[in-house]
């Protein structure tokens, strides 16, 4: 099976750990290979790796998803 990497941002910690959790227990083709709170800490990860698949939240306390996109 084919293993994908990810990597989630969401401000808000346990909404954070819910979706981790959730993706850890049920999808095994994804390894998440970090997370982040904010636009700022995501996009620093994000100069240096670059995972398949980005699991976003839409408001951050700085910003947007759609500023990570923009970024990256």
């Amino acid at each position: 099976m084919k293993t994908f990497t990810s990597f989630v941002v969401d401000d808000i910690f346990e909404a954070r750990q819910l979706l981790i959790n959730e993706i850890k227990n049920n999808h095994k083709e994804l390894d998440i290979i970090g997370e982040a709170s904010s636009v700022v800490e995501a996009a620093k990860f994000l100069k240096t790796n670059k995972p398949d698949i980005l699991f976003l939240d839409i408001m951050l306390g700085d910003g947007t998803g759609f500023d990570i996109l923009e970024i990256i």
